[in-house]
């Protein structure tokens, strides 16, 4: 390693080493999936509700949608959307109002189908945090990953499924996430065979007064780096320091002769 960076350079060893991680890592192109968002009011009759929906899985933005006696506004970002780390799926709910006029309980289903990547061990995290800022009640999440691909929450002509139904192992499901009264996060391990969906499903309750709440959500599914790109990454110090010594008793030698 010393006479490679002494040959090449500090620079260009580095620019090697890089390149080396993003082969290790086995990057891949942005998934096209499948991206809905939609809604049940439970005293409504449990009828499902279409929020919004994107073909290029990347943007829902959503405003004063109603939903049964509620009333929902905020962003989804999906995996295309530049939100989560390079070879990450993932979404997010972001910035999120929910309005009712009393008590009740809103179920919300945000979910991606087709999706590669990672392939293999991946962990599947849920988090939430959020607030009420008029009334009281409970926020809850809970995140799930599906190696089967179906596509939850869905209605009309688009593909339906019941990912949170199928059972292990082509469906894991994170424990319940609480934004206000903790765990705020919660992960699952996922062994990930593409194509494969994901599906987030945020509970709402509202006590007898209703009100507001505002809350972000996301889930990520995420793979952990190989031990061949950690002992890589993990020699860049050694080669940047043996580059300099060997540096220095060159400048010696050189002013010696001089």
């Amino acid at each position: 390693m010393f006479v490679l960076a002494n040959k090449m350079g500090l620079r260009k060893v580095l620019n090697f080493a890089i390149c080396a991680s993003i082969v290790v890592l086995g990057v891949t192109t942005k998934a096209r999936a499948d991206f809905h968002l939609s809604g049940t009011d439970t005293a409504g009759g449990g009828t499902n509700v279409e929020i919004g929906s994107d073909a290029s899985n990347t943007l829902i933005m959503f405003s004063l949608k109603t939903v049964g006696n509620f009333t929902v506004t905020g962003t989804a970002l999906g995996t295309n959307s530049g939100t989560f780390a390079v070879g990450d799926s993932g979404m997010d709910l972001s910035a999120v109002s929910v309005n009712s006029a009393g008590a009740g309980t809103l179920i919300l289903y945000l979910t991606q189908s087709a999706l590669t990547i990672p392939v293999g061990s991946a962990s599947v995290v849920e988090t939430i945090t959020g607030h009420f800022i008029t009334g009281s009640g409970s926020i809850t999440a809970i995140g799930y990953a599906n190696d089967t691909n179906l596509l939850y929450g869905s209605t009309g002509s688009e593909p339906g499924g019941t990912s949170p139904a199928v059972g292990p192992p082509n469906n894991v499901a994170t424990g319940t996430v609480d934004a206000l009264n903790g765990p705020g996060s919660s992960v699952a391990s996922f062994f990930s065979i593409p194509p494969y969906s994901i599906t987030e499903i945020v509970t709402i309750h509202f006590s007898t007064t209703g009100g507001s709440v505002s809350f972000d959500g996301s889930e990520v599914v995420t793979a952990p780096a190989p031990m061949s790109l950690v002992l890589c990454l993990s020699a860049l110090p050694v080669v940047a320091m043996g580059y300099l010594v060997r540096r220095n008793r060159t400048r010696t030698r050189v002013l010696n002769v001089a």
